[in-house]
């Protein structure tokens, strides 16, 4: 016969991410909760990243870019520009996979991909968001990397934030920095800063800022998210939310 026990894994996972994903019932802006992680990030040495992105049905090629977020953030601290033998490799995976990275992320709201992203015929004519932010978020937060040796992992990810409209609760629709990423970076002065090409906006924002003094100290990285990403023989094509919606579709 079988004992019927209690579940206890959504209690262990709320408490593995609520710590690290931006209080949203709070009485305070949302980019202040940020940036006393971030100092307190900084008061320990750590090496910050941030990076943005709406992580719609959780997909492969998102948790790629999260470690490849980490990798870089690692190269960077270590002036590294390339990875050539298996002695960098090794390094930067284990500083990546250590807690001298810190990895915030900023999550595109649900108004925000209801206005940016949903019924585009390049996205499948699909309503977007396809999950609420709090489960984006709850998904993001679960996700681990692997430490070298490949017996552990470390949390993918140390914070998660939010940007675009809806985003805060306390500022009046309009004036708050967490509406745009590229501001949430300012706001911040992350060590790194990790911007897919195809983002062109946000790099033409984030240049400017860069021009103009507001990003003194912050290396700004640019990738190809399409370079090296996952396919799917399924699929026919690169993994992404937009395929996988079409498939379901067809």
């Amino acid at each position: 016969m079988f004992k019927k026990m209690q579940a206890p894994a959504q209690e262990l996972m709320r408490r593995n991410f609520d710590s690290r994903t931006v209080d949203l019932s709070g009485d305070t802006c949302a980019i202040v909760d940020a940036q006393r992680k971030m100092e307190s990030w900084r008061k320990i040495g750590r090496y910050t990243v941030f990076s943005a992105g709406a992580f719609d049905l959780l997909g492969i090629n998102h948790i790629r870019g999260l470690v490849q977020c980490r990798m870089l953030g690692a190269m960077s601290l270590m002036a590294l520009e390339e990875v050539e033998t298996e002695h960098d490799y090794r390094q930067v995976h284990e500083v990546a996979a250590s807690q001298q990275i810190g990895l915030i992320i900023s999550m595109d709201t649900n108004q925000a991909l209801e206005e940016g992203k949903s019924r585009r015929p390049e996205k499948g004519n699909a309503p977007k968001p396809t999950l609420d932010w709090s489960t984006r978020a709850a998904m993001l937060a679960s996700q681990s990397m692997a430490a070298p040796g490949y017996d552990g992992g470390v949390n993918l990810i140390d914070y998660i934030t939010r940007h675009g409209p809806g985003c805060c609760n306390v500022c009046t629709p309009g004036t708050c920095i967490n509406e745009d990423d590229s501001r949430i970076a300012v706001a911040l002065q992350p060590d790194a800063i990790v911007v897919n090409v195809g983002s062109h906006q946000t790099i033409t924002d984030l240049g400017e800022y860069k021009r103009s003094g507001k990003l003194p100290k912050t290396e700004l990285i640019a990738i190809d998210e399409n370079e090296g990403a996952f396919s799917d023989d399924i699929l026919g094509g690169i993994v992404s939310t937009t395929a996988i919606i079409n498939r379901i579709r067809s």
